[in-house]
């Protein structure tokens, strides 16, 4: 992100100490906040204090889900016009669905699919222009 869009705004939030350091590292021009997101961190303390992103990025081994699930009971999901991640098991991915599929044109791919050993997916928010959708692969 920080090569494709020079000027953008970069924040990162990663649990382990050591990742964080060399996420500081390889991109200078991000901050970089230790935490669990959606167990320490709380999607409403997020926002509150580091704002919303044009691209959320998450991968937070099941973190998701409870983060999600708040973003959505807020209703300020949809404040995030680009989001793409991790998913882990089943329910969290239904409830995720749950919450995208209205505002979101999505794409969930499973490792059974072909896409190697993770489970990831892509959203984009509706108000979009489509050819953003299409170059997310959704």
């Amino acid at each position: 992100a920080s090569h494709l869009w020079p000027s953008a705004k970069i924040t990162a939030f990663e649990y382990d100490p050591h990742i964080a350091t060399s996420t500081r590292a390889n991109l200078p021009n991000a901050q970089v906040v230790e935490g669990a997101v959606g167990y320490q961190l709380t999607a409403k303390e997020l926002t509150n204090r580091y704002g919303f992103a044009d691209l959320l990025c998450i991968d937070c081994e099941g973190g998701e889900v409870p983060f999600f699930y708040d973003l959505f009971t807020q209703g300020i999901l949809e404040r995030f016009p680009v989001i793409c991640g991790e998913w882990h098991q089943w329910p969290g991915r239904r409830l995720m669905e749950a919450c995208l599929q209205e505002r979101y044109h999505m794409k969930f791919v499973n490792p059974v699919d072909g896409a190697g050993p993770w489970s990831y997916f892509f959203a984009v928010h509706q108000g979009l222009p489509i050819e953003v959708a299409k170059g997310w692969g959704v």
